[in-house]
């Protein structure tokens, strides 16, 4: 087993792997809230994509979750809210979790 640190910081770069392929440019895992951003939205060849489609249409039906996407400057955000969340999960194992919903992969 690795220790905390360890653990964290490959959890990091699991996120940024996985946000990547899903075409977010940055991730902020914060205690209140998680937000994913988009790219610029002058880069219509991604919001014109089958993945970016796929991303949004599995927003409205998550469950446990309130997940919003909001239009700031130009770009788009999904903000998921963490308050009223239960349990020991830190932000970070939530935010791989819920790009693992997004993206249709399985966590572990």
């Amino acid at each position: 087993k690795l220790p905390p640190q360890a653990e964290a910081l490959t959890n990091v770069i699991r996120l940024r792997i996985r946000a990547t392929g899903l075409g977010f440019v940055k991730v902020d895992a914060g205690s209140k809230r998680i937000v994913y951003e988009f790219p610029n939205m002058e880069m219509k060849e991604y919001y014109d994509s089958a993945l970016f489609k796929n991303i949004i249409s599995k927003v409205p039906s998550l469950k446990h979750v309130r997940a919003r996407v909001h239009e700031i400057d130009t770009s788009l955000k999904l903000i998921v809210h963490l308050e009223g969340r239960t349990g020991t999960q830190s932000p970070l194992d939530m935010a791989l979790e819920f790009i693992d919903q997004i993206g249709g992969q399985e966590t572990k």
